[in-house]
């Protein structure tokens, strides 16, 4: 990014002044960008990095809950059709009177 002046060595794209640190996020529908300082952006990263596995966390245990609901079902459903399952027996046939 250059500065804004015109003989400054950033007007070159190769010889910019940096790094930068900037961070973006959605706010009402908008993008708001936010500038950090070196140590801002390695505590972001950090943030960024612990939310990451939080998030893949709370998505594997998602998936437990699931399996085991699912599990759950299916052995309320056998338990169901065990109890209401009709009679195998053959029928003896009636006699006609």
């Amino acid at each position: 990014m250059p500065c804004g002046k015109p003989n400054c060595r950033c007007v070159d794209p190769d010889q910019r002044h940096g790094p930068y640190f900037q961070l973006s996020w959605k706010q009402a529908g908008k993008t708001v960008s936010k500038r950090l300082s070196p140590e801002h952006a390695r505590l972001y990263q950090e943030w960024i990095a612990n939310r990451r596995q939080l998030e893949a966390i709370v998505a594997a245990l998602h998936d437990v809950a699931r399996s085991a609901h699912q599990h759950q079902l299916d052995a309320a459903n056998a338990a169901a059709d065990a109890t209401t399952a009709p009679d195998r027996r053959p029928r003896q046939p009636r006699s006609r009177s």
